[in-house]
């Protein structure tokens, strides 16, 4: 298989905050300034300049025609997308289509783009940017089929139809004007009068800023007593439309009593804009029309030229776009999915020509559907299973840019999970791909119901073959260049449906190498803001980066490279990788959160000269509960090449970021695997290497290429796209030279695709181009690299014409190592000398291997899926071939040093060949010691080899027995679950915690459930009582509290399970708690300060269950225990947090104990204080002499016949001797002597377990 492609469909997000009638407080990102930024500038045309320039009137107001739709109030924090899909997108779609926009089915809902980006959250907005890209790359449906505007913040609607017909209204180009001076108002003017394009009709535009107050124009003005903005506050959290102008109206800003625009009233110096006091555009709000003047208002020009903390609008711009005309898919996804965390997964659409091949060649991905959505159901309720599942539609008409018309090709559906803990899963209902290219026809995917890969990634695909009109360069070579002149050539292309854009590739290589680390120690340049601030250093040579050179690079404290700098920030962020798509930049580390603490020896620093320029970071990432330190360096070479190395880096999973380079048009770039989402462990240094010699070129959109090229002996290669108005392209690659160009083919074995291991001879065609006779042309070929061995590096072609070519078969032959990794890129220099010039040139190659991965084991135990003490279990080791070539004789082992594991047999894996793209199984045997505690970690290290000289290791762990603990904390208060969270930790008890059930409930034991008090409590909803209900079923154990759940709330299929009636009291107060008599909880009495201390009902046990606790005199009941023979539960109507700790026993440490004893978990009271307080037990369990040398005697006494185990634990808890653990005893008096002689010196403890108890004593071992 060829070079697996990745593009990003049309890129969508930014993220907003601050959408109340008050001014943001919160200051925006400055990476949300630059995303924004990169959109091209909308200028005058020459039409509307001069003698050509338009009579505009003095007023203008597109709210008056029927294409804009009527005021509304936007929900939650969704301004930037009420602006530009509530009022721009539905404005231009009536627009061009002359339809009316009061009616539904002509508007357009903001919240179906919002959803996507919001993360389900109410108070996280979304910069329209997201928005924008997301129309652009799959449309938006009407208000007809979303069923409304929107009334909630996480939904995502089902249904493949409201899908395909938003495919059909999409954004097309989108542009910003800056407007902070007369000339680009003038442009914004003609925009809104007639969209620069002689329409009678003109557009709207959108903008960022702060929305304070507005004030009333004066009496005696035009439009006096109308609302108008004087000034914005001094940040950018809101974003509205502007529709139209006045420019009659006025405001006195200097309170001279005159409206001029021709005076300097600033004091400045400067008479322009900023000085106007008559004139105002005309804004829209989405506060509904109650706001200002039925929702409308004026701002005055003044404001336009201010700066945005003088009260203007961010960065002095706006940004306008224009739609496509009947646009209609050709290529659709039909998808159903069902999955329980959508967050965790990204859909892609991929397609290879070779209808053999089990992974795609060419991968596109999507603004949507795309790790968004936050921790919901596909559907965005969590309420029930059927939101699980979402049908859904994907346009892939792109994906034709990749097929042949009139031959097969086979088209991949790809669903890629990032859970690396597993804690959500699913599966692909069903796939079909849509053909609309002659009709309609609908083309299934024989698999269904298939099971999503454990964060892997799951392919399904179609075979299938189409015809349609494709767009095609017509120019098949490009004429020689003059050195020293500027060069010039028009490119045309043919088909596919018009309008073209033209736009340059600019290839680099990516390659990983075991560097050193720079060490970089020379100036430091960013003294200012070290949260989001810049710097720019100038640098010692023109550094050629994407088709353009620059001596000074910005560098950003959030870990990447620029090449401009961008005054202000803007808001609501949500994902870094619009950012980098749309500009230029190099991305060591990009990071918003990385903080630089002088404490720490963080800063940022640069080194250089002529030969180099590098930057080094060294900062503080702070994530929830720690700290993570990074230190990396960018340095940059003379021929345009990039190294990014990083310093001793461990990622958390909870650590992301984007590596990689950009040219910040959308379409080149390129991410390190394991960029934006995916986290890694370890990092080399990555190298990026253009795949030819830099060059100043670029293309209008009409085709046309402007270049500067330099250097007469170098060829160059200029890569070329042309894409049509259906976003169909098709690219080719020129050279461009001043006399001399070639062509070459390869054969590899018996095909052109270069494995690891292969001979590889490259022929070569060499066409004159210039005008002279080239004589005894020659070839040398040379490359410096430990995979590549060249075996002949030179070939003689002898005397060529002017414009003939020469072909010489197997020119040069060169080796490729066994060793040689998977997609691996390398570079032959190339030298082609003659009597009349020599010329310098590069090739760039791609060779494959076998790629060998561990993918997520697989318990087969014939039950629950887990390995659990005294258990003999089969573990499925899958390992998957990511690599492009056949893997043979495939091989494995297995080692732990786990005292709790026993492998039956040996612990050998034998998969065979595997080829690539696939998955083989094989499996081993283990027996669970029966004494493993609940929640343990077994760890295991799998070794894999293969031919040719692959071998991967690889550590995996596996929990035997459930989880101990989790948490649930529905109390909006929070009252008990942050206490039970921390008595938890002083037990040393393995324990989760989250404000919902977790989504993996089974892989627990026991779930302690706050539900809150009168006044502060959540509701048991049935969804919720369903899961419960299960996970007892599935002999869990639950503890759940709560004030009302018991009698004042809805009772579920749950409750009768903890076997609790209740009676009604009149109202009492709880001042005290106690153990309840005969049990083990009887030594404790605790006082009450719980937040609400009043009930008015009390707990009645039924059945088998028993009052656990109660009032001082035994009368009323707090909490009653249940045991059946499946599960065990308490119920309780007080807050475990109320209780006040007491002498021991009567602490909430040693209850929690007692409860989870109770659950049958095992729990080793470590505290020597309470420990030794708890006399409270018949056992009566001593030791002497104590302080101990070598020995020590245990005594105590047993009530009951039976059997016991003796062992010493240290004060975590551990195991360090067993004494006996089946010692068969009679009732009485007993004394054993214990041999400490190997016990280094410290405190233990005794630790006797009968069948009724567990005691311990404390025991200090001396020399």
């Amino acid at each position: 298989m060829k070079k697996i492609f990745t593009v990003l469909i049309l890129l969508g997000s930014i993220q907003l905050n601050a959408q109340q009638y008050f001014s943001a407080q919160s200051q925006i990102s400055p990476e949300d300034s630059i995303a924004l930024s990169s959109y091209p500038e909308l200028l005058l045309p020459e039409a509307y300049k001069g003698a050509n320039a338009k009579s505009l009137p003095d007023v203008h107001d597109n709210s008056q025609f029927q294409y804009f739709r009527p005021i509304f109030n936007q929900y939650g924090w969704s301004c930037g997308q009420a602006s530009t899909m509530g009022y721009n997108f539905t404005y231009e779609i009536n627009r061009i289509n002359n339809t009316n926009a009061g009616l539904e089915e002509n508007q357009f809902p903001p919240a179906y783009t919002y959803n996507f980006f919001n993360k389900g959250a109410d108070a996280i907005g979304v910069n329209y940017r997201y928005t924008l890209e997301a129309a652009r790359a799959n449309g938006n449906p009407n208000v007809t089929d979303y069923g409304g505007m929107g009334n909630s913040l996480s939904m995502w609607k089902s249904g493949y139809d409201i899908y395909y017909n938003g495919m059909k209204n999409r954004i097309n180009n989108i542009y910003t004007i800056h407007v902070g001076d007369s000339a680009g108002l003038q442009v914004l003017k003609n925009w809104m009068y007639d969209h620069l394009e002689g329409s009678p009709y003109g557009g709207l535009a959108n903008f960022y800023t702060d929305l304070g107050g507005y004030e009333y124009l004066p009496s005696g003005t035009p439009e006096e007593g109308s609302a108008v903005i004087t000034s914005f506050g001094a940040y950018s959290g809101h974003s509205m439309t502007f529709l139209g102008w006045n420019d009659n109206i006025r405001w006195d800003y200097n309170n001279d009593g005159q409206y001029t625009n021709n005076i300097d009233i600033n004091n400045d110096g400067l008479v322009n804009m900023k000085d106007w006091e008559i004139g105002g555009v005309i804004l829209a709000n989405s506060w509904g029309d109650g706001w200002a003047d039925d929702g409308f208002c004026y701002v005055m020009y003044h404001v336009l030229a201010q700066e945005k903390a003088d009260g203007g609008i961010w960065n002095k711009q706006v940004n306008v776009f224009d739609v496509k005309t009947g646009y209609e898919p050709t290529l659709t996804f039909k998808i159903t999915l069902k999955h329980d965390s959508r967050d965790k997964i990204k859909v892609m659409a991929g397609i290879s020509t070779d209808t053999s091949d089990l992974q795609p060649e060419h991968v596109i991905e999507f603004p949507v559907f795309n790790y968004s959505g936050g921790d919901y159901y596909m559907q965005g309720d969590n309420t029930s299973e059927v939101y699980k599942t979402l049908e859904f539609g994907l346009d892939v008409t792109p994906l034709l840019s990749y097929m042949t018309p009139g031959e097969q090709a086979k088209i991949f559906l790809q669903v890629k999970e990032n859970d690396p803990d597993n804690l959500a899963t699913g599966q692909v209902i069903s796939f079909s791909l849509m053909d609309y290219s002659n009709g309609i026809e609908e083309i299934p995917c024989a698999l269904s119901n298939l099971p999503i890969i454990e964060n892997g990634t799951t392919t399904l695909s179609v075979i299938h073959q189409l015809n349609w009109n494709d767009v095609s360069i017509m120019n098949e070579e490009i004429p020689a260049f003059t050195p020293g002149e500027t060069y010039t050539e028009q490119f045309t292309a043919t088909g596919g449906t018009p309008d073209y854009k033209w736009s340059l590739i600019t290839d680099y290589n990516e390659m990983t190498i075991a560097g050193e680390d720079p060490n970089i120690s020379g100036s430091t340049i960013i003294s200012g803001n070290t949260q989001n601030g810049f710097d720019t250093q100038q640098i010692d040579f023109d550094f050629p980066f994407y088709g353009s050179s620059s001596n000074q690079v910005t560098v950003h404290v959030d870990g990447f490279l620029m090449f401009d700098e961008i005054p202000y920030p803007l808001p609501y962020q949500v994902d870094d990788r619009l950012l980098f798509e749309h500009q230029k930049m190099i991305a060591p580390f990009l990071n918003s959160d990385i903080r630089f603490y002088s404490s720490n020896g963080d800063g940022i620093w640069y080194e250089g000269d002529d030969t180099h320029a590098s930057f080094r970071w060294k900062g503080t990432v702070e994530v929830p509960g720690d700290d993570y330190y990074l230190d990396f360096t960018t340095t940059l070479f003379p021929d345009g090449s990039v190294e990014i190395y990083v310093t001793d880096f461990s990622n958390p999973e909870v650590l992301q970021r984007i590596s990689g380079i950009s040219s910040g048009d959308g379409y080149n770039f390129i991410y390190f695997d394991g960029s934006v989402i995916i986290p890694f462990e370890e990092l080399p240094t990555i190298v990026y290497q253009p795949t030819g010699f830099p060059l100043d070129a670029a293309i209008s959109e009409g085709g046309l290429l402007t270049a500067e090229p330099s250097d007469a002996n170098k060829i160059y290669n200029i890569g070329v796209k042309v894409t049509d108005d259906n976003n169909i392209f098709a690219q080719k690659t020129f050279q461009l030279s001043s006399g001399l160009t070639y062509e070459y083919s390869i054969t590899a074995g018996s095909n052109s695709q270069i494995d690891a291991g292969e001979s590889v001879l490259v022929s070569f065609i060499v066409k004159n181009t210039g005008t002279e006779t080239l004589d005894d042309v020659t070839l040398t070929a040379d490359i410096t690299n430990p995979y590549i061995a060249l075996t002949d590096d030179s070939e003689a072609f002898g005397s060529i014409d002017p414009g003939q070519s020469v072909t010489v078969e197997n020119a040069i032959a060169f080796d490729v190592d066994n060793t040689t990794p998977d997609n691996y890129t390398f570079a032959l220099n190339l030298l082609f000398e003659s009597m009349g010039g020599s010329w310098e040139s590069m090739i760039s190659f791609r060779s494959y291997a076998p790629s060998i991965t561990l993918l997520s084991v697989i318990v087969d135990d014939g039950d629950n899926g887990r390995l659990d003490p005294g258990e003999t279990a089969d573990i499925i080791v899958p390992v998957f071939n990511s690599g492009q070539t056949l893997a043979e004789v495939v091989q494995g082992s297995v080692s732990t040093f786990d005292p709790y594991v026993t492998f039956n047999g040996t612990p050998t894996l034998d998969y065979g060949n595997i080829i690539s793209g696939d998955i083989a199984y094989d499996s081993f045997s283990v027996t669970i010691d029966e004494n493993t505690p609940a929640g343990h970690q077994a760890v295991f290290a799998v070794t894999i080899n293969a031919l040719p000289d692959i071998q991967v290791e690889q550590n995996f762990s596996l929990m035997i027995g459930r989880f101990p603990v989790f948490i649930v904390d529905m109390d909006p208060g929070m009252e008990s679950g942050p206490v039970m969270f921390e008595t938890l930790n002083d037990l040393d008890v393995l324990h989760d915690y989250d404000t919902e059930l977790p989504e993996n409930i089974n892989s627990y034991q026991n779930l302690f459930i706050c539900l809150g008090r009168k006044f502060s409590q959540h509701v048991l909803t049935s969804f919720e009582a369903g899961i419960l209900q299960d996970f007892l079923e599935e002999g869990g154990n639950v503890y759940m509290e709560g004030g009302l759940t018991w009698y004042d709330d809805p009772q579920t299929v749950v409750h009768p399970m903890f076997s609790v009636g209740t009676e009604y009291l009149n109202w009492h107060d709880v001042d005290s708690v106690f153990g309840a008599a005969g049990t083990t909880l009887e030594p404790m009495a605790f006082a009450y300060d719980g937040s609400m201390s009043y009930y008015n009902y009390h707990l009645i046990p039924e059945g088998s269950a028993m009052v656990a606790l109660t009032s001082q005199l035994g009368e009323f009941n707090f909490a009653v225990s249940n045991e059946t023979e499946t599960y065990k539960t308490i119920a309780s109507t007080i807050d475990f947090s109320g209780l006040v700790d007491d002498v021991h026993p009567s602490t909430k440490k040693n209850l929690m104990a007692k409860i989870l004893d109770f659950f049958g978990t095992e729990v080793v009271i470590t505290d020597a204080d309470e420990i030794l307080a708890d006399q409270v037990s018949s056992v009566d369990l001593q030791c002497y002499p104590n302080p101990a040398k070598n020995t020590t005697t245990i005594s105590f006494n047993l009530a009951n016949t039976g059997s016991v185990s003796i062992e010493i634990v240290d004060l975590q808890g551990n195991n360090v001797l067993t004494v006996d653990n089946s010692l068969q005893l009679q009732k009485g008096h007993h004394e054993i002597q214990i041999n400490l002689t190997n016990l280094a010196n410290g405190i233990y403890f005794g630790k006797l377990k009968t069948t009724n108890s567990v005691d311990l004593v404390k025991i200090l071992k001396t020399n």
